[in-house]
């Protein structure tokens, strides 16, 4: 009652404490099924956002008003482009949860089509690169154009820790290919 008080007073900011167990995933699953509105659950992992969709399905089972949707990022795992600890260039891993996918299509149309009785559980990386692709394209480009010195002086960096092992030919390459990427991707070239 006193979450359903202090959001009917528009409260902005509320927090649910609690140890594992103590019913946190069932009074929201309340205070949602109560209020009626389109809901949205972010989990800090793809653990926990499973774990919390599988409680709000069950909670909301025969309910034949509500959707319960999960939405995660695509990427299961990704590991940057990055010098390991023996000099070596190790090129980024990317595995792609394909599953993901659908998903993502259906809370997407859900939303598009003003479907109000949605409760959606997502991981909080799932969220970068939804919008447009123009405003993402060009805050993309605009971060890149104001970090290209720092990306430039760490792959500097990282190309003397490779000299310093005597990688000289592999330091020479990794600037040369962040300077053409940086460049490429700017110049739309």
């Amino acid at each position: 009652d006193e979450l359903l008080n202090k959001f009917e007073a528009r409260k902005r900011n509320l927090i649910l404490q609690g140890v594992t167990g103590t019913g946190k995933t069932f009074v929201v699953a309340n205070v949602i099924s109560e209020l009626q509105v389109p809901s949205l659950i972010i989990c800090h992992s793809r653990d926990l956002c499973r774990q919390t969709f599988g409680a709000m399905q069950r909670f909301f089972k025969d309910s034949k008003d509500s959707t319960v949707e999960m939405y995660m990022s695509l990427f299961e795992s990704y590991v940057p482009e990055h010098v390991g600890r023996d000099g070596q260039i190790v090129k980024a891993q990317v595995k792609i949860d394909k599953t993901q996918s659908h998903r993502r299509i259906r809370v997407t149309r859900a939303l598009e089509n003003g479907t109000r009785d949605i409760c959606v559980v997502a991981t909080s990386a799932a969220f970068f690169g939804v919008s447009s692709n123009d405003v993402d394209e060009e805050e993309i480009l605009v971060t890149l154009r104001a970090r290209r010195p720092d990306i430039l002086k760490e792959a500097k960096e990282q190309a003397d820790q490779l000299s310093k092992r005597d990688k000289i030919q592999e330091a020479q390459r990794l600037i040369e290919r962040t300077e053409k990427d940086m460049n490429s991707v700017l110049e739309g070239n």
